[in-house]
């Protein structure tokens, strides 16, 4: 799957040749190749490239694992967007998803946030109507098809805010201004809006530094 959709059905173990497909995603065109791994883990790796005017920009180039289950999709794109958690409560019509308390009874709540931890194991957070939230996670069983499906959804909407606020381009890797109101691609996109002092001020402060950033800008 790319981009939460099923880009390629079917066996390519046979294929010895790198080939090219198109797609079409949400109205972009991407160009994307799978590549021999040269006998390694995963035996093949799908390039990404954007089509710029009719033209594939291979400038731009993102390396996906190829994913088999809606968990290892969403985990994907979120390695994509070079984040391990993205924050899902501020879109439009948010997501909900079941969880159980200490007594076993079912609530509801507002998904807040779909990230992943550092063994790869997928998990949402989850109002728990108290003003708190709780964590459930995809290696518990707790995450329901249709709710993964609708957390697909809302990730990859998330992923077309991701445009350069300069270029236009998608920003894969960049720069992250006031937590995702801005995106800029490169650092000559991002100093046509800020200069190299005003961004070596904006990232500074608790937690950040001039080639990081902090919470709020940033550098993926």
């Amino acid at each position: 799957m790319v981009f939460g959709r099923e880009a390629f059905s079917g066996d390519i173990s046979g294929h010895e040749e790198d080939y090219w497909q198109e797609l079409e995603i949400n109205g972009r065109k991407v160009d994307f190749n799978f590549l021999s791994n040269d006998g390694g883990e995963p035996p093949f790796i799908l390039v990404v490239h954007p089509v710029d005017g009719g033209r594939t920009d291979t400038s731009l180039v993102q390396r996906i694992p190829l994913a088999f289950t809606l968990a290892d999709d969403i985990e994907n794109l979120l390695r994509t967007i070079h984040t391990e958690e993205l924050c899902l409560s501020n879109v439009d019509s948010p997501a909900t998803a079941l969880w159980w308390d200490n007594h076993g009874r079912p609530n509801e709540g507002k998904v807040l946030c779909v990230g992943y931890d550092e063994r790869g194991d997928l998990y949402l957070k989850v109002e728990d109507g108290g003003g708190g939230e709780v964590s459930i996670w995809e290696s518990n069983n707790e995450l329901s098809e249709k709710t993964l499906e609708a957390i697909r959804e809302l990730v990859v909407e998330r992923m077309e805010e991701r445009r350069c606020g300069e270029c236009g381009k998608p920003v894969f890797e960049g720069f992250i201004v006031w937590g995702g109101k801005k995106y800029y691609c490169s650092e000559e996109c991002l100093h046509r809006h800020h200069s190299p002092e005003e961004w070596k001020e904006m990232s500074s402060g608790p937690g950040g530094n001039e080639e990081e950033g902090n919470d709020s800008c940033y550098r993926t």
